[in-house]
């Protein structure tokens, strides 16, 4: 599987934004939007079918990779790197934290498609969090 390729560098980028967030615990700064732009070629031009073809994928198979191509299970441990820094990217990129807060998207109420926040859903940071600590 070509994806796997990327593993070292899912590790490292991983490994990286886990110390900025031991420095900076939340995601407004600068040292995240850095991250999230030195790697979002990785994610955008390497790995980015990756996440729409494995996550939630609703496959039965929860601790184990379908590998289509092969028609095998392969336990996804192996692939754990690669889904945090999908799924991080995914978060962090289209939540707009690479950009300055100013330049974001404020939701407009008066929108057709506006849904208020709920107020349930964990915060962006303990989301990241979660992420970080999935095993």
């Amino acid at each position: 599987m070509d994806y796997y390729s990327f593993k070292p560098n899912t590790e490292s980028a991983v490994n990286e934004i886990k110390e900025i967030l031991e420095i900076h615990d939340n995601l407004e700064n600068e040292s995240i939007r850095k991250w999230i732009l030195k790697h979002h070629s990785l994610f955008e031009d390497k790995l980015f079918s990756f996440g729409l073809d494995y996550l939630n994928s609703g496959d039965d198979q929860d601790n184990n990779l379908h590998l289509t191509s092969l028609d095998i299970y392969v336990d996804k441990t192996a692939f754990l790197s690669i889904f945090q820094f999908w799924e991080l990217q995914w978060l962090l990129f289209f939540g707009e934290f690479h950009l300055l807060t100013e330049n974001r998207t404020v939701p407009d109420p008066k929108d057709y498609y506006y849904l208020p926040p709920d107020p349930n859903e964990l915060l962006a940071l303990d989301k990241v969090k979660k992420i970080l600590c999935a095993v």
